[in-house]
């Protein structure tokens, strides 16, 4: 399981990409991901450039 807390969606979704998380979470068909407040948006298949802007 993935957990992601709120705060800014900017914050996680910076090190995600910038840890190379990002690029894994594709391959990881069998995990379940949790995200609370601004951390669902980043656990979003589809967060996009639009919430980061």
């Amino acid at each position: 399981m993935l957990l992601v807390e709120g705060s800014d969606a900017t914050n996680p979704c910076h090190w995600m990409r910038e840890s190379g998380l990002a690029d894994l979470l594709p391959s990881l068909t069998d995990t379940v991901r949790v995200g609370v407040s601004a951390g669902s948006m980043v656990m979003t298949p589809r967060m996009g450039a639009y919430v980061v802007e």
